[in-house]
C-alpha cells in the first residue's frame, strides 16, 4: 500500500508540459473558480485506488488525469499540501476498506469508484468545455439500472427460484457485513462506513426483490432505511439494534409465508438445480 501511496503522489506531482510551465494564477484563470480542495482530492484517491485496487485505470482516464493535474497545480504550496495530505488519507481509507470486502462486494465497492470518477469527470467537462477539445466527447455516464442488469441475470428463473437466489445473496452480503463490522478502523469511526454499506446492499437487494416479492423488497428497503438514520444521526446503536430486531422477524415471517405458499405449488427443485442458483 505504501509503495502505491508513493507512485500516486509523484503521478500528481508530475504535471504535463503545459501544466508545469504555467503559474498557480494561471491555471486558476483558466478554471475561473476556485477548487474545492477536498472534493479534489478525493476524486484523485477514488482514481488512483481504480487503478490499484480494481485491476486498472476507470472509464476515461484521461480526462480524470488531465482534471487532477490541472486541479493541483492551481493550488498554491500549503494548499497543496493539504490536498496531498487528504488524498492519502482517503485512499489509505479505500484501501482498507477494499481488503474487508468478499468478490462481489469488491466489485461493487470499484463500481462505485468508477461511476464517481465518471460522474465528477462529466461535470468538470461540462463546467468547463474549453479546456476540453471539440473532437473529444465527454464521458457520459450511462451505466443500466441494478435492477435492470439483476432482471436480465435472473431472466428464464421461476419466480420461487428468484426469490432462493435473493435470500442466497441475502446470506453472502451478511457474511460480507459482518467482516466489515469486524474491522477495527470501522468500530473507531463509529461503524458509518459499515452502515452506509449495509444500507446500499439492503436497498440493491429491495431492488431486485422487487420484481416478484414486493413484501420482501419492502422489508430489505426497511431494513436500509434503518442503517441510513444511523448514518444520518437519528438513532444511535441500541436504537438501531432493536429495529434490526423487528425487521429480521418481519422479513423472517414474510418469507416462510411466500415458501409455504411455494412448497404448495412447486415441485421441489434438484440438488444439482439448487446448485445452478
Amino acid at each position: 500500500m505504501k509503495t502505491s501511496i508513493i507512485s500516486f503522489a509523484a503521478l500528481v506531482l508530475m504535471a504535463s508540459p503545459a501544466v508545469s510551465q504555467t503559474q498557480p494564477d494561471e491555471i486558476r484563470r483558466l478554471l475561473s473558480s476556485p477548487v474545492d480542495i477536498i472534493a479534489a482530492a478525493v476524486f484523485a484517491a477514488s482514481t488512483a485506488s481504480h487503478r490499484d485496487l480494481c485491476g486498472g485505470p476507470p472509464e476515461f482516464d484521461g480526462h480524470a488525469e488531465m482534471i487532477m493535474r490541472l486541479e493541483f497545480g492551481s493550488l498554491g504550496g500549503e494548499d497543496q499540501e493539504r490536498y496531498k495530505a487528504a488524498m492519502t488519507r482517503q485512499y489509505q481509507s479505500n484501501v482498507s476498506i477494499h481488503e474487508t470486502l468478499g468478490g462481489d462486494t469488491k466489485k461493487s465497492f470499484c463500481s462505485g469508484l468508477n461511476s464517481a470518477i465518471l460522474e465528477r469527470s462529466a461535470e468538470f467537462v461540462r463546467t468547463h468545455p474549453h479546456l476540453f477539445e471539440a473532437k473529444a466527447p465527454a464521458p457520459q455516464r450511462t451505466p443500466r439500472e441494478f435492477a435492470d442488469v439483476a432482471a436480465g441475470t435472473l431472466e428464464g428463473l421461476k419466480p420461487f427460484e428468484r426469490l432462493y437466489v435473493v435470500r442466497v445473496a441475502e446470506n453472502h452480503m451478511m457474511a460480507d457485513a459482518r467482516k466489515i463490522l469486524a474491522d477495527p478502523a470501522n468500530k473507531a469511526d463509529g461503524y458509518i462506513w459499515a452502515m452506509k454499506v449495509m444500507a446500499l446492499e439492503f436497498a440493491l437487494l429491495g431492488s431486485v426483490a422487487k420484481l416478484d416479492h414486493p413484501e420482501v423488497a419492502s422489508a430489505y428497503e426497511e431494513r436500509a432505511e434503518i442503517y441510513s438514520r444511523y448514518v444520518r444521526g437519528e438513532v444511535e446503536g441500541p436504537g438501531v439494534q432493536a429495529q434490526e430486531r423487528g425487521n429480521e422477524t418481519r422479513k423472517n415471517a414474510i418469507y416462510q409465508r411466500l415458501l409455504d405458499g411455494y412448497n404448495v405449488r412447486e415441485a421441489a427443485p434438484s440438488e444439482q438445480r439448487i446448485a445452478q442458483l
